[in-house]
């Protein structure tokens, strides 16, 4: 932080705020296959005007199938 006494204001000089979410849903049709389901978010808050925020999101289905008995 940079203080401005005569001012009496206080900067940020650098910093971030970050917020994640991530999910995952397992569901076992059988013995042999398996399916998942996941989302991924994240975002990034940066306190000054030197970077941009940025938002991720990530999200897919997995299908596992075993081969053995």
């Amino acid at each position: 932080m940079n203080y401005r006494l005569d001012q009496n204001i206080a900067e940020p000089t650098r910093g971030q705020k970050s917020i994640s979410l991530a999910t995952t849903i397992d569901y076992v049709i059988n013995n042999k296959l398996n399916v998942r389901v996941f989302y991924d978010f994240r975002k990034t808050i940066p306190t000054t005007l030197a970077s941009y925020p940025t938002r991720t999101h990530r999200g897919g289905i997995t299908f596992r199938f075993s081969l053995t008995p």
